[in-house]
């Protein structure tokens, strides 16, 4: 990964472990490298000077490069063993979602996805086809 944030939108959900985001090795993607898929929320100002301080990023999940094209990339959650403290919630609600017909891996979480874009049955809501997904951590 580049010296910089990395930042693409979800193009594709394969199922509830595989998507497919708009960043490759052309924008600095390489395999492993980590991303968010977040919720970009209101402005938040702040409560003095009334300054504009960016907007909320809510972390939908945590996943990885499994496999990195020029300009795409497939991406799957992180296994059990790589999850930090700070998603452990979306681990939680991922395994307590219902069950996919197409066989999962088992040391992967599962993504938390809009059943409606999933070939196939999936759990209830929120990753869906155009949110943000932004690289974790940046190389120096």
């Amino acid at each position: 990964m580049s010296d910089r944030c990395i930042w693409g939108k979800i193009l594709r959900i394969l199922d509830e472990q595989r998507i497919i985001v708009s960043a490759g090795f052309e924008q600095g993607v390489g395999p492993g490298d980590h991303f968010h898929i977040i919720q970009i929320g209101e402005e938040i100002n702040d409560p003095e000077s009334g300054e504009a301080l960016g907007q909320l990023h809510t972390i939908k999940a945590e996943v990885a490069a499994v496999h990195v094209q020029d300009k795409i990339s497939l991406m799957m959650p992180l296994s059990e063993q790589q999850i930090r403290p700070d998603t452990v919630l979306s681990a939680v609600l991922a395994q307590t979602s219902s069950t996919s017909r197409t066989p999962l891996e088992p040391n992967r979480g599962r993504l938390y996805v809009r059943p409606t874009q999933v070939h196939g049955r999936g759990p209830i809501d929120p990753i869906e086809v155009g949110d943000t997904v932004r690289s974790v951590f940046a190389k120096k």
